[in-house]
């Protein structure tokens, strides 16, 4: 709120102004809100490749896939925490598997749950495996390096985009910072916008200017992996 609450103050000089710029804070908090849902889902598909991991080395030492989630259960209890999004479905899982449920209807229902594209493709591949009679642990070892190369792609164009995020933050700033600073230093320079309709106006159309080009750069450095 104290983004809108300088904005109000410094482009027309009057709180009142707050009541109608209210719905850009209720724009950033949804941007903030969406940020952090994909930092979520971002922690989630790493936790997600490591519970594949676990999973081939279990195959491989003679468990099947049914025994193999529940000992994968507590190492993931461990490594993780009990109050963690992968431990959790674990849990639901487990829970499946011990009223005899088929393995692969326990895994499309986790993949409608979380509602992620990589493990949606793993579900149904493993469903499709489960029909056919086809190697669990070279589908595992497949989806977990997919999974893998995706996360190392993501991370190296956050890298990337870090330098140029952070310029953006910056320019956002700089109208501020000049409207400040002409307000102390020349008041009388600014008086003409703030006193009359035109004026008003003019720091209006400035106003819906400066979030245009917030906006434009926003999706620029928006890149989906």
């Amino acid at each position: 709120m104290g983004i809108v609450t300088a904005t109000a103050w410094l482009y027309y000089r009057s709180l009142w102004a707050i009541l109608f710029l209210t719905p850009l804070w209720i724009i950033r908090m949804r941007e903030g809100i969406k940020k952090l849902e994909k930092k979520k889902e971002a922690e989630f598909l790493k936790q997600f490749q490591n519970l594949l991991q676990m999973l081939s080395s279990s195959l491989m030492a003679g468990y099947s896939l049914e025994n193999a989630m529940k000992e994968v259960q507590k190492e993931i209890k461990v490594l993780y925490g009990k109050h963690t999004r992968i431990q959790k479905e674990l849990n639901i899982m487990i829970r499946q598997l011990n009223i005899q449920m088929p393995v692969e209807d326990i895994w499309k229902e986790m993949a409608d749950r979380v509602r992620t594209d990589d493990v949606n493709t793993f579900a149904e591949v493993l469903g499709a495996a489960k029909r056919s009679g086809a190697g669990m642990l070279e589908i595992l070892r497949d989806t977990g390096s997919q999974i893998g190369e995706k996360i190392e792609v993501k991370r190296e164009i956050d890298g990337i985009l870090a330098a140029k995020t952070y310029e953006l933050k910056v320019m956002t700033m700089i109208p501020y910072g000049m409207i400040a600073y002409m307000t102390v230093s020349f008041p009388e320079f600014l008086k003409g916008l703030y006193g009359s309709v035109l004026g008003k106006g003019v720091m209006t159309g400035c106003l819906a200017l400066y979030l245009g080009a917030c906006c434009i750069g926003t999706k620029i450095l928006e890149i989906e992996v």
